[in-house]
This record gives structure tokens, C-alpha cells and sequence, in this order.
């Protein structure tokens, strides 16, 4: 006998009565762990701690990355401190500087041109 009526149930990102490909399991495994990170780095790092740490370190001027992931040595320097100061790694001040908009985004191209003076401009 088959059912027809579908039963409620509480909201899960896993669904034991279906298949699931190699892709579908990493990025449930993927999104757990972005919310774990952004959870955590909210509740190690609240945004007071961090704004305090810009005007400290960076006289509270955005940070600026070029691309997804590059920084200029000075930058990296100034994160480094005030990671060092907030007591977290760098990574993580990353992540929290991210969600925070804090970062300044910049062309890669920029940095090619303007950090490492190629591209014959």
C-alpha cells in the first residue's frame, strides 16, 4: 500500500530516504562548517574587539585585499598584530574581517600593476 499523503517533519538537511552524490555530501559538509566558523569567529571576535583592533593597528582604514585571497606584505603585517593582540589566527580574523565588510576589495590586476610595478604601466 502506498501513501499519499506526505507527513511533516522538522526541517534537516539530511534526508535518509535519499541518494545523495559525492558533490551533494561536501557541500552539506562545506555549509556545516562555514556556520560553525561564522559562529565561532562571532563569538571570539565581536565586532567591538575588532574595530578597536583597526584603530589600533590601522588607524581604522579597511584593510585591503586584492582578488579573493592576496594582501600586501604591510597589510598582512598590520593583521598579523592584530591578530596577535585580539588572541586569535590570522585565519580566523580573516574570516571575522570578511563577514564584517572590513575588507576593502581590489582588482588583482591592481595589485599586479600598482604592489608589484609589472605589466608595463
Amino acid at each position: 500500500m502506498q501513501l499519499t499523503q506526505e507527513t511533516a517533519r522538522f526541517h534537516s538537511e539530511y534526508d535518509n530516504e535519499r541518494a545523495y552524490s559525492k558533490e551533494d555530501v561536501l557541500q552539506m559538509f562545506r555549509s556545516a562548517e562555514w556556520q560553525a566558523d561564522t559562529m565561532a569567529a562571532s563569538l571570539l571576535i565581536p565586532q567591538f574587539l575588532v574595530e578597536n583592533a583597526m584603530d589600533r593597528f590601522a588607524d581604522s582604514k579597511p584593510v585591503k585585499i586584492y582578488g579573493d585571497t592576496t594582501f600586501t606584505a604591510g597589510d598582512k603585517a598590520v593583521m598579523r598584530n592584530m591578530a596577535n593582540y585580539l588572541g586569535v589566527s590570522y585565519t580566523a580574523l580573516v574570516i571575522r574581517l570578511t563577514h564584517l565588510n572590513m575588507l576593502e576589495k581590489h582588482d588583482i590586476c591592481d595589485y599586479i600593476s600598482q604592489e608589484l610595478k609589472l605589466g608595463g604601466m
